[in-house]
């Protein structure tokens, strides 16, 4: 097999200012030690191929896709609110927010206006969304690609009579616990109710208590918050419902199936089903200068940007600390503009890591290869969390170089197979074990104390496609079985 380096991106670039070292030198020594680790696993790589993402002769090829999709009208830029993650100081992508919080740094993101490239990945999005079921993947990683790009919301639509007032809660929702929430939530609002409360629990409705907000309890249903009860529901599958509060429809609650209330709630037209396309356009600008730069000029006199002929890429990213913070000097990067004459300066702004991740298997089949591209991978083997990122982007960008007549296929992967994840435990605390943890554990270590059998063994007992926790103490023990197997063994005593 062969051997690529993802070394652009913010950790590189922090780990760079943090040790006040030029992002190559500090990537170069990195990339040998970690070359060395390997050495010392003793896998099957082709060391005569490496593929870096800091050689130009790769992010030539970044700059060359980027003209294409400006040329074919698949890139615009845009100055609406977009994801901006507060600790790394740089735009996030839908896909790279997980619970409101940015994929790497952990931090909150919040929504500002700043001016931004996007792939306009809308407009395949049909395609997209229909062949995930043409594909030989595992369910999971299928389901959370369709949530991610479609979404079936329900509008509800409920009338209520209260104190001869005629009410009306209407809201969108994917949910319909949200829906009872709704409800719930208008409800408690009101004064001078007497309601008769259910408690929902596995799916039934139940009687459970009944309570007069006259009496000296009233303050307990006032001053519930509105988070509580759906966490609450959330939580445990239950759900508070009111019974006694004059709507078109009277005691049909009773003893219902939640399913059953459904039904009669579509048959009384109180819910309508609405489709959403939850996917938006991939915004690939980032206010980083350890990445592949942007191959295009902003001038301000005509307020646009544009782009030169081929020949003038690759843009070389700068080599140099100083100029990096500086986001380069725009002086030496200036050139006159193609429609005013003026002096227009050079996008500051870099790409995306993603670029680069969603093509680089075509990089590594060059012509002195014997394999051609008129055929997708036959296996990819990733962890899940790239699901909607690294795979999509990656579905996308096949979809659009088949377009231009670059490739005969429209999707980069037959099958995959999902590995788990190695697994730490700090403290209470278990996370993935990862570089920017700083939870990792140097493999050469555990080879030279051990064995290199020991290592493989702690490794393959676990099933490949679910999580493991490590253990330093189940790699001993496994060196030990392995000197009781080959040194007191009669008959491998005798062969060794």
């Amino acid at each position: 097999m062969f051997m690529g380096w993802d070394s652009f991106g913010t950790p590189a670039e922090n780990a760079s200012l943090l040790n006040n070292v030029i992002p190559l030198k500090f990537l170069k020594s990195n990339i040998y030690q970690m070359k060395k680790q390997l050495l010392y696993c003793d896998f099957s790589i082709n060391w005569n191929y490496n593929l870096n993402t800091y050689n130009f002769n790769y992010y030539y090829f970044n700059q060359f896709i980027f003209l294409k999709f400006l040329f074919y009208n698949h890139l615009y830029l845009s100055n609406k609110k977009i994801n901006w993650d507060v600790c790394e100081k740089t735009v996030l992508s839908n896909e790279q927010v997980i619970k409101g919080k940015g994929w790497r740094s952990s931090c909150l993101v919040k929504k500002i206006n700043v001016k931004t490239y996007y792939f306009n990945i809308k407009k395949y999005k049909y395609e997209i969304f229909n062949e995930i079921n043409n594909l030989n993947w595992p369910l999971k990683i299928k389901i959370m690609q369709k949530n991610w790009i479609f979404v079936i919301k329900f509008l509800f639509y409920f009338k209520i009579f209260l104190n001869l007032k005629l009410f009306k809660i209407s809201s969108f929702s994917s949910s319909f616990f949200q829906f009872l929430f709704n409800i719930f939530n208008f409800l408690i609002k009101e004064k001078n109710i007497f309601l008769n409360i259910f408690i929902l629990k596995n799916n039934f409705i139940i009687n459970y208590f009944l309570k007069n907000i006259f009496n000296e309890k009233y303050y307990i249903l006032k001053n519930f918050k509105k988070n509580y009860y759906y966490n609450f529901n959330k939580k445990f599958n239950i759900f508070f419902f009111f019974k006694n509060f004059k709507i078109f429809l009277f005691n049909i609650f009773i003893y219902l199936n939640l399913f059953e209330i459904f039904k009669i709630f579509k048959l009384k037209k109180f819910i309508f089903l609405k489709n959403f396309w939850n996917l938006k356009d991939w915004g690939v600008s980032r206010q980083k200068y350890w990445g592949c730069n942007i191959p295009t000029f902003f001038c301000k006199f005509c307020r646009i940007n544009y782009s030169l002929n081929k020949r003038s890429i690759p843009f070389f990213i700068s080599k140099n600390l100083q100029k990096n913070n500086l986001y380069y000097f725009k002086l030496i990067n200036k050139i006159k503009c193609k429609f005013c004459k003026k002096y227009s300066f050079k996008e500051i702004f870099t790409m995306d890591t993603f670029v680069d991740s969603s093509w680089y298997f075509l990089k590594i089949f060059n012509k002195k290869s014997k394999i051609n591209l008129k055929m997708p991978i036959d296996l990819y083997i990733g962890g899940v969390e790239h699901s909607i990122l690294h795979l999509l982007y990656s579905r996308y960008f096949i979809k659009l170089l088949r377009d231009f007549k670059f490739l005969n296929f429209g999707e980069p992967f037959k099958s995959i197979f999902s590995q788990g994840m190695i697994l730490y435990k700090n403290l209470n605390k278990i996370l993935k074990m990862s570089k920017s943890s700083g939870n990792s554990i140097k493999p050469e270590n555990i080879i030279l104390s051990n064995n290199l059998d020991s290592l493989r063994f702690t490794l393959l007992k676990n099933s490949l496609n679910k999580d493991f926790l490590w253990n330093n103490n189940s790699v001993k023990t496994n060196f030990l079985f392995f000197n009781k197997l080959f040194f007191n063994n009669k008959i491998f005593k005798k062969k060794i």
